[in-house]
Parts: structure tokens; sequence; C-alpha cells
């Protein structure tokens, strides 16, 4: 078959135009079929491991949850990319990195500490990505980029404290927490707390991330006639605490308010921590429907495999659903456009009820608290109600 000249231009023309539709740009035409990728930055090693496996399967678990009704934007799957920070704020930002850049993924869910959420939010800003920050925190993390979903202070401290000490008498505080910010600045919401209520603060010490021996910090506990223990300290740290606590005959004359003892790190002080408190926005023993089909559907994801649940894992779960429907609300996996759709969402999750506010970034939750029983288990024996965050960040 032979063409003239003008109709050999129509020809190509017309087939660029087929091609360049074809290739399409933003979330519609072929490509938009590629899968929607959430990265999840979390600690699976290192002194605060013990957190990060119980958030993974929940990230998956609410991808698989979201894929089963069709994805997001029409059809696209949900793919949860992880990447283990090692409890190394270096690292930390060195993965955030890896997941903007090398796997191209369209936001970052983050477990990890205080320390490496300031690592990782620069690394965030240069790529005009955005982060959801989902570990109860020191507070007033605020940033055009970052959602938060974890307890802050006035949650976790300020209501709980008068009640620990009208219920069981003490007064006298001591406060025990890694050396790194979010300790440093719980030491300086509990005083001002415990004052407030009538207490004192009789002494803090601040340890190195993974130390082992606190027998000359309990001897200052000892020594200050402290009656109560707030404790900040993460993972292993946490645990060889409460088990050297107990050794030195102190659970019976000093009540430990536990604010990072999680629920699948109080296994490994069973019999140590009996009578240990804590508080958080979550407790794998809480008794809703929504948590029991919660449970039940790790359950039946990873059979004997599955991990008990944190308030950390839950508020990870949260996140993914929470990006999702800000995804489907903006159109688009752009950052900047789910940011802006960010505000206002709301989920009905394990927990209970959390919605974002996008002025502050922050959400009031419903706080509970937590009695270590002697199988290594809490009871519920509080229920806050929803406590809001107080005055957080003006974006």
């Amino acid at each position: 078959m032979r063409f003239s000249s003008r109709s050999l231009v129509l020809f190509v023309v017309a087939g660029l135009v087929a091609v360049l539709a074809g290739c399409g740009g933003g979330d519609s035409g072929a490509s938009s079929k590629a899968p929607a990728k959430i990265g999840v930055l979390l600690q699976l090693s290192g002194a605060a491991g013990v957190y990060g496996p119980p958030s993974r399967q929940a990230a998956e678990l609410a991808a698989q949850e979201i894929n089963a009704k069709g994805g997001v934007l029409g059809g696209r799957k949900v793919q949860v990319v992880v990447a283990d920070d090692a409890t190394d704020v270096k690292t930390a930002g060195e993965q955030a990195q890896t997941l903007l850049l090398r796997d191209k993924v369209d936001g970052i869910i983050s477990t990890e500490g205080s320390a490496a959420r300031d690592a990782v939010l620069p690394v965030v800003r240069r790529a005009k990505s955005m982060m959801i920050y989902t570990p109860l925190y020191e507070g007033k993390a605020c940033d055009q980029r970052l959602f938060n979903l974890g307890e802050v202070p006035q949650q976790q401290v300020s209501p709980v404290v008068p009640y620990l000490q009208d219920r069981f008498g003490g007064k006298q505080w001591f406060v025990v927490g890694d050396d790194y910010i979010w300790p440093r600045q719980l030491g300086q919401v509990t005083r001002s707390v415990v004052t407030q209520a009538g207490g004192s603060v009789a002494g803090e010490q601040f340890v190195p991330l993974g130390t082992t021996d606190f027998s000359s910090v309990i001897q200052k506990v000892r020594s200050s006639g402290a009656n109560v223990v707030m404790m900040a300290l993460v993972g292993s740290d946490a645990v060889a605490f409460v088990k050297q606590m107990a050794s030195f005959g102190l659970n019976d004359k000093v009540k430990t308010f536990g604010l990072a003892m999680l629920d699948n790190t109080l296994p490994a002080a069973k019999g140590s921590a009996d009578g240990l408190i804590a508080a958080y926005g979550y407790f794998d023993a809480l008794d809703t429907p929504s948590n029991k089909k919660f449970l039940a559907d790790l359950r039946a994801k990873y059979g004997q495999d599955a991990a008990l649940q944190t308030t950390l894992s839950e508020s990870t779960y949260e996140g993914v659903h929470l990006w999702a429907e800000a995804v489907d609300k903006a159109g688009s996996t752009d950052p900047d456009k789910v940011i802006t759709a960010m505000g206002g969402q709301s989920f009905d999750g394990p927990r209970g009820n959390v919605t974002v506010d996008g002025s502050n970034r922050h959400v009031a939750q419903h706080v509970y608290v937590g009695e270590a029983q002697p199988d290594g288990t809490y009871k519920i024996i509080k229920d806050f109600g929803v406590v809001q965050p107080g005055p957080q960040c003006a974006l």
C-alpha cells in the first residue's frame, strides 16, 4: 500500500496521539493500574525491635482489606513497602530516602522514635512527600507534611497522674527514661502534671538506649523515697528495668507507670511486672466488637504467627486506612493533594473512631488504663473516654 506525503504525516500524528493518550499522566490511563505504594518505616531490629512485627502485620492487613474492596482510585491496589530502621537514627534517614527515591512510595507511615522521626522529616520535605507518624510521643511535632496519630502527654499523662495518685496513694514520683527527646520532654511534662496534682518529683535519671544494668538507677529510686516511677524506657530497656525492680524487692513498695511497656513487651517481664500500670489509646485486650474482628482477621491471615497488637501497631493499621481514604478523596496519590484531603478524615477502627484535625494534625482518642496481670497481659481498669490532644500545631 502506498501513502501520499500528507497521509503519512496524518498517520504518524494519529499514532503519536494514541501513544500519548495511552501514557496519560496523573492517576488515569493504563499506568493508573500500577499499585499505590505506601512506605512503612519501623523497628524490626535493635533495642526497640520488638515493636516492629505487630505494626508490619497490621499494615499488611489494612492493605488487604482495602484491596478486597477494590483498592483505591477505581482499581489500583495498595502496596505496603516495609523498611527497618534498626532502632538507629542514621539508618532511619537512609531508609526513608530508599523508600522515597528507589521504591517510589507515595508517602511514609512511621512507627519510629522521636529522634528517628526528626531524621526522616527532612528527607520527606526534600522529596515533597508526606508522613503519618503513629507512635505515642512528646507532642508538638508540627510540619506541613506530617500527621500524628499517637498519644501525646495531654492524653497519656495529664489525666492518668491524678487518677493513679487517688487510686494507689503514691505522690512521690521518680522519672526513669532513655536519653532522647521523648523521655526527656515527658519528664518535663510529668513535673508539671504531678505538681498540679499535689505530688512531687523526687528525682529523674536518663540512660543510653540499650542499657541492660539498672542497678545504680534503682538504688537512686530506693534512696529517693519515691513510691511511683514514671518509666519512659522502650523495648528491651523497659523489660530489663522491670525485672531488676522486682529482683531488688521494690515492686511492693513502688508503683511503676510504664509509658512504653506495650502489650507485646509485657510478656517478656511476666512474673516481674504484676501491677504495672500503662495508659494507651489501645490495648490488645480491648473488649469491643471492632477489636475482636481486628484480632480475628489477623489470626485468619497469620495463624499462629499473628503478633500481639499494640497501640503502635493499631495506629499503623489506622494510618494505612486513613491514607487510602485521603487518596480516594483527593483523586490522586500526589502527596500535596493527599495532605489537603487528610484534614477531617475519619476512621472507625479497633480503638474506636479517630478523626484527623486538619489544623493541629493530631487526633482525639479514647485513653484506657491497663494493669499488668500475672499471666503477662493487661486488664483494662479505666476508660477516660475520648481525650483531646490539646494545643499542638497551628498550620
